[in-house]
């Protein structure tokens, strides 16, 4: 009987240790954590044109020109994406105005349901060239224009079902925000 008291006793004493164990681990999981700092990742395009702080978690397809930075970034549930394009380009806003004038034009010809309109805003701290661009059941969209030391810049933020186009809106327009232009690049005047 000795002999089943002992064994009896150490399954009580390993028994009230796993538990033990368990209450500690338990514990320190719900313990409060300082939060710590994480650097914002910043992405550089390939041609040394520009800087961005994309959105955490989304997911990067960068295409590569030699003289075209193009890069997508689609957001962690793939319902969302913003898209960057940045290109050497000498012309200015009011040129470019009036090129998306036309193309809002062919596309109101060519998708007589869409919705496309045309107009100047400020993005943070650029005046800019917006176009809002919604083919129903295809596409939501919107774009925005501007040029800044010698280059274009193309920003676009879309969705395909409209009902998403809200979730991640601010988001996208927090992330343009954070463009930086790296070169300057002067271009010759026309005599």
């Amino acid at each position: 009987m000795v002999k089943t008291n002992k064994v009896n006793t150490a399954r009580e004493i390993l028994s009230s240790w796993k538990g033990l164990i368990l209450v500690i681990l338990f514990s320190v999981l719900f313990l409060p954590v300082q939060a710590q700092d994480v650097p914002p990742t910043i992405y550089s395009d390939r041609n040394n044109y520009y800087t961005f702080q994309p959105p955490a978690g989304w997911k990067k397809r960068e295409v590569f020109a030699e003289t075209v930075s193009r890069v997508i970034f689609h957001s962690p549930d793939g319902k969302a994406s913003l898209g960057i394009l940045a290109e050497l380009n000498g012309a200015n806003l009011n040129e470019l105005f009036f090129e998306k004038k036309s193309f809002i034009k062919d596309y109101q010809r060519r998708y007589p349901k869409g919705r496309f309109a045309l107009s100047l805003v400020v993005l943070g701290v650029r005046n800019v060239a917006k176009v809002n661009f919604e083919i129903p059941r295809v596409v939501k969209q919107e774009q925005y224009f501007f040029y800044e030391r010698g280059i274009r810049f193309d920003l676009i933020y879309g969705v395909e079902d409209p009902a998403d186009f809200e979730k991640y809106y601010q988001v996208a327009l927090d992330a343009f925000s954070t463009i930086q232009s790296i070169e300057q690049i002067i271009w010759p005047r026309n005599k």
